[in-house]
């Protein structure tokens, strides 16, 4: 699994190079990311299971269907898609491993149990929220290299606990 600062670091870089700032739509970053790289990517709204809410599948190297459940809200579709974006941003979607997910084809009742990869989930997860942020202009690469730095400070560390230490005698 990727540092976190490396997956926002990434998520910031992608805007950069695709001429992003905020505000922007998630389509504006998806039109650029299909452009880059030579990709369909086609929205498909659905009716999910329960705890069902996106899902990424690669048709072919470059065509990807992104399911999201129809009945959302329209920022819970957009969370989704951002996540499942996140997913063929960072590779972790392929032919191949569709293949072996779904060898007797696509059933949205065994989505969560087959899909499910917690490494994979976090990375898309953090670059959604970093990048459905940053769209709406809440977060920035200085803000989050700021925060990453103090809390991997251990001088700081240090202080902060003799501070508290002082103030509890």
């Amino acid at each position: 699994m990727r540092p976190t600062i490396l997956i926002k670091d990434a998520a910031y870089e992608a805007c950069r190079v695709y001429k992003l700032s905020p505000p922007f739509k998630t389509d504006q970053f998806l039109v650029a990311l299909q452009e880059e790289r030579e990709l369909y990517i086609e929205m498909q709204p659905q009716l999910m299971p329960d705890g069902t809410f996106g899902l990424c599948v690669a048709e072919s190297k470059t065509q990807y269907v992104i399911f999201y459940h129809s009945l959302s809200s329209l920022l819970h579709r957009e969370a989704t898609i951002w996540h499942e974006l996140g997913h063929i941003f960072f590779d972790h979607v392929t032919p191949r491993r569709n293949r072996f997910r779904l060898k007797a084809g696509y059933d949205p009742q065994r989505a969560l149990s087959v899909f499910h990869d917690t490494a994979e989930d976090y990375e898309a997860e953090l670059f959604a929220r970093t990048m459905l942020r940053y769209a709406l202009g809440y977060n920035t690469p200085d803000y989050d290299r700021s925060l990453a730095a103090r809390q991997r400070d251990p001088q700081r560390e240090s202080q902060l606990k003799h501070f508290f230490d002082e103030l509890a005698s």
